[in-house]
């Protein structure tokens, strides 16, 4: 008993220093509520989730698109908790749960690691990174149980990240995968790398998303810099350490030289893990004496912690004193369209700000022809990437997307509407202004095109469905992008794909067809085409 006793002692002496950090950045962060462009998209989603429950879709964004590719755990913790006290309560968890795994892996001189493993943590929740973080508590409990021999929870864990979060999933598939490589024939990090990649390949099935996240040169170079010099440094003992390097370097170069949803994203794994990981793996063994390499850890370790915070940083400049993120600075631009949304509806293209919390605050009031997922607006939206912009390419998206109104905010934009507000603000002879207060300028698209092909028309739009009204039957095309989970809710006709990717319905006679998006599994191999009685 008195042994046990010291032992639980020893345990809480080693995590009382990893958890004072992060609990106390963790009620920073709740105080200062910081409003990065990350939050914006957690709570356009949290509110999505309160507004209408589950759902796998949502009309509000880009036209049209699926809501698990980004999480489909997240919405409903978020909604349940509040999407911030979500986050620092995953962060709490992960730092406690990688303490333990480091004191267990590296022994009692692994808590400077698990220390630092605290302050990068709780840093990326000032980010936004609150689904990641999610995704990142539930992989450290999966290495936790599969670490002290729990191999059916360990799974389940492994598979509920890909539920959480496709970053993280994907992460912890590189971490059991070096595991593998390391210390075969142990074979618990490959079968957690297989279950997390697995659903995440199945989420992806289900719920395709498509396009790419960019990776610049400039956030390569220090990510691949930084793990190759980690891995020559740790002492040769430490080989789980430099394969995990090696693996992760190889997961850097591929997110640069290919085109893959995770771009950029990939230096999140190091920044949360390389110096924490480092500081462990030099403490378990003693340091080399060759002077050289003691010049190179005292700069190898700054240049790590520059590498974290730079980026939080950088986001929360971005907002600081920033108008954008208010729901009051959107209030004008609602003002001036609900009257005419009412009469006519039309989606909305708000150029986007730099803080994107367009995304949020003007997508509560009405459905946007963009919104805040970069590699998604990269996919369907591709015009405004390219290098020039012009009239006539700017035009037909207009047109395709059934954009009513334009609406350029006097503000800090996105890169991604740099050259579409330099284009409106030359004069568009389509574009008549509408005047408005604060700091906008509205326009309305001269002979828009309509969301429903005439002479039907959209008589409502909720977030996961749509009805349309006829005073004839007929087959109409509806500018709402199409999704094999349609479902007829009521009325007599069907529903089908179009062209172009958007919807098509078809009245078995003069009235109403509403249409809802109900997942069913089999819906997604099969035609989409939904016909029944009507009810």
């Amino acid at each position: 008993m008195k042994l046990r006793s010291l032992a639980n002692s020893a345990t809480w002496g080693f995590l009382a220093a990893p958890i004072l950090v992060v609990v106390g950045l963790a009620i920073v962060y709740l105080v200062m509520a910081p409003h990065s462009a990350d939050h914006a998209a957690q709570t356009f989603r949290t509110e999505l989730f309160e507004l209408s429950g589950p759902t796998v879709w949502n009309n509000y964004w880009f036209g049209g698109h699926y809501l698990p590719t980004y999480s489909l755990l997240a919405p409903p913790l978020g909604a349940w908790l509040g999407f911030r006290v979500m986050g620092s309560i995953a962060v709490v968890g992960t730092v406690i749960l990688f303490t333990l795994i480091s004191r267990r892996e590296w022994g009692e001189r692994a808590q400077a690691g698990a220390i630092w493993f605290a302050f990068a943590a709780t840093i990326s929740l000032f980010s936004g990174r609150l689904t990641f973080a999610l995704g990142v508590l539930l992989a450290m409990a999966a290495v936790f149980a599969a670490q002290r021999g729990q191999r059916i929870p360990a799974l389940i864990l492994a598979g509920s990240v890909g539920l959480a979060s496709p970053v993280a999933a994907l992460f912890l598939a590189c971490v059991g995968f070096a595991h593998f490589l390391a210390e075969r024939p142990d074979r618990r990090g490959l079968e957690l790398a297989a279950v997390a990649f697995l659903v995440a390949g199945v989420v992806a099935i289900f719920f395709p998303g498509g396009g790419d996240e960019p990776y610049v040169t400039s956030s390569f170079v220090p990510a691949i810099v930084l793990t190759l010099v980690s891995a020559a440094m740790v002492p040769p003992g430490q080989r789980l350490f430099r394969v995990g390097m090696l693996v992760y370097a190889g997961a850097l170069v591929a997110s640069y030289v290919l085109s893959t949803p995770m771009g950029g994203n990939v230096n999140r794994l190091g920044a949360l893990l390389l110096g924490p990981v480092l500081l462990c793996a030099l403490a378990a063994e003693p340091l080399t004496p060759k002077i050289w390499k003691r010049g190179i850890l005292i700069l190898l370790l700054p240049l790590i912690v520059w590498w974290q915070t730079g980026p939080v940083i950088r986001d929360l400049k971005l907002v600081d004193n920033e108008p954008a993120v208010s729901q009051a600075f959107y209030q004008p631009l609602a003002d001036a369209l609900a009257p005419r949304l009412e009469r006519e509806p039309a989606r909305v293209e708000v150029v986007p700000v730099a803080s994107h919390w367009e995304a949020a605050r003007a997508a509560a009031e009405f459905p946007l022809a963009r919104g805040w997922e970069r590699q998604t607006d990269r996919h369907l939206n591709p015009l405004f990437y390219a290098e020039r912009l012009t009239p006539e390419r700017y035009r037909r998206w207009l047109d395709r997307l059934a954009v009513g109104y334009v609406a350029l905010p006097d503000t800090e934009l996105d890169y991604a509407g740099e050259k579409e507000a330099a284009l409106i603000r030359g004069g568009l002879p389509f574009l008549e202004e509408i005047p408005v207060g604060g700091e906008w300028q509205l326009f309305r698209v001269k002979d828009a095109k309509p969301m429903v092909e005439r002479p039907a028309r959209l008589s409502g739009l909720e977030t996961d469905g749509f009805t349309v009204s006829a005073p004839v039957a007929g087959s109409f095309l509806v500018r709402i992008r199409s999704t094999p989970y349609w479902r007829v809710d009521a009325g007599n006709g069907c529903v089908e794909r179009g062209p172009g990717d958007w919807t098509q319905v078809v009245l078995d006679r003069p009235g109403s067809l509403r249409i809802s998006a109900d997942f069913s599994p089999g819906a997604r191999f099969g035609a989409v085409r939904d016909c029944r009685p009507e009810r």
